[in-house]
C-alpha cells in the first residue's frame, strides 16, 4: 500500500509521508491477520500449512512499501 501511494500519488512529498506512515500499521495489521488465521488452522486436527509462503510475500511487500516511500522522501529531502 505504501509503495502504491508513493508511486501513484507521489507528486507531492506529503503522499510519500502518508504512504510511509501507513506502511507500519498496515504491516502490523496484515501480519496479525495472517498469524490469527495460521494459529486457527494449526489448532485443527489436520494442518496443511499451504499459506506459509504468504507470510514471506507479505513481509516482502511491506518492505517494498517502506523502502519506496522512504526513497521518495529522501529524494525530496535531497532537493532542499
Amino acid at each position: 500500500m505504501g509503495a502504491l501511494i508513493a508511486f501513484l500519488l507521489g507528486v507531492t512529498v506529503l503522499w510519500a509521508f502518508v504512504g510511509w506512515a501507513l506502511a507500519g500499521p498496515v504491516a502490523v495489521g496484515s501480519l496479525a491477520f495472517y498469524m490469527l488465521r495460521d494459529t486457527r488452522e494449526r489448532a485443527k486436527p489436520i494442518y496443511s500449512g499451504d499459506a506459509t509462503w504468504l507470510y514471506g510475500v507479505a513481509l516482502v511487500a511491506i518492505g517494498i512499501g517502506v523502502v519506496v516511500s522512504a526513497w521518495r522522501i529522501a529524494q525530496w529531502a535531497g532537493q532542499l
